[in-house]
């Protein structure tokens, strides 16, 4: 399975989930309540007999939910914890509230410091546009036919050359359909062997 039909299907899951169980799994971050030990094996009950669940997804989409900064942040405040119809089952132990915090912390770290590193780049970004392309060296532009002389060229085509390829130049036997070219391919060079 790829990773797309199983986002899908957690997407789909947790969908249903809001639908079947709207206490539970509400789509309001304010509203959200930890949810009661051993909701997995209840909610496997709940949807055993219904067609339209997907018990995998179920899975996916439960561990998506309690993984949210929503219900981490419910879990650090104390809420009561509920069961999949929205029946206060008792409060969340001392250390999952730790737990809780200490994750919501690292994950403010986190942010703090992508935010950072996004400013930081947007401000190079603006300097270097800033600066002008004059201080810029234009690439060397390369010519069909000629060695690279050892520069890496990555995703770039070159048209077939009319002759035969040299023997320095190993062939892929692979061309582009539409446009005719050859993958460009680039040969390390060997340093000579020095005679012991």
């Amino acid at each position: 399975m790829n990773q797309t039909s199983k986002t899908a299907r957690t997407a789909s899951a947790l969908d249903y989930l809001h639908r079947r169980f709207p206490v539970a799994f509400v789509n309001d971050p304010a509203a959200v309540h930890p949810l009661a030990v051993g909701t997995r094996e209840a909610l496997h009950t709940a949807i055993a007999e219904d067609p339209l669940a997907d018990p995998a997804a179920c899975d996916w989409a439960l561990r998506r939910w309690c993984l949210s900064r929503a219900y981490t942040a419910a879990l650090a405040a104390g809420r009561p914890r509920i069961d999949i119809e929205g029946h206060i089952t008792g409060g969340v132990a001392p250390e999952h509230q730790a737990a809780a915090a200490a994750r919501l912390a690292t994950e403010g770290d986190r942010t703090a410091e992508r935010a950072k590193r996004r400013d930081k780049a947007e401000r190079m970004k603006a300097k270097g546009k800033a600066a002008g392309a004059a201080n810029r060296k234009p690439p060397a532009p390369t010519t069909p036919g000629k060695a690279t002389a050892g520069r890496v060229i990555t995703g770039k085509t070159r048209p077939r050359a009319t002759a035969e390829p040299s023997p320095a130049v190993p062939s892929t036997g692979t061309t582009n359909e539409r446009t005719g070219a050859r993958p460009t391919i680039t040969i390390k060079r060997r340093r000579p062997s020095v005679p012991e």
